[in-house]
């Protein structure tokens, strides 16, 4: 689990860091009458760029999926026993109590005796 956080949180940064970087990794965008050589370059550039950028955050938010889906699953697991306990504790008070009621109550009469 650790090492999930870890890499959903480097990830997270990453991309975050791309994102605001751009424009100075990228720098500006040719002029339109320079050759099709330096735009294409410019264009595959930019799409590497923003492929990895995207990436990144895809990677960051499927480890926070998966992070979520792990804490449910023990927040689901530790409910259940807290419940549990809970019913348990119950039971046996009422259990005891119960037996100490049946103890000192005075016994009942039958139907066929009289009164």
């Amino acid at each position: 689990m650790y090492k999930l956080k870890l890499v959903t949180t480097i990830a997270f940064i990453f991309g975050i860091a791309l994102l605001v970087s751009w424009l100075f990794v990228l720098g500006p965008k040719p002029e339109t009458r320079a050759p099709k050589t330096v735009i294409a370059e410019y264009a595959v550039k930019s799409l590497i760029y923003f492929g990895l950028t995207a990436l990144s955050l895809l990677t960051s938010s499927v480890g926070a999926y998966l992070i979520l889906k792990k804490q449910r699953e023990e927040f689901a697991a530790e409910h259940l026993k807290i419940v549990k306990g809970l019913v348990d504790g119950s039971l046996n008070d009422h259990a005891a109590k119960v037996g100490a009621d049946s103890s000192n109550a005075p016994s009942k009469p039958n139907s066929t005796e009289k009164l």
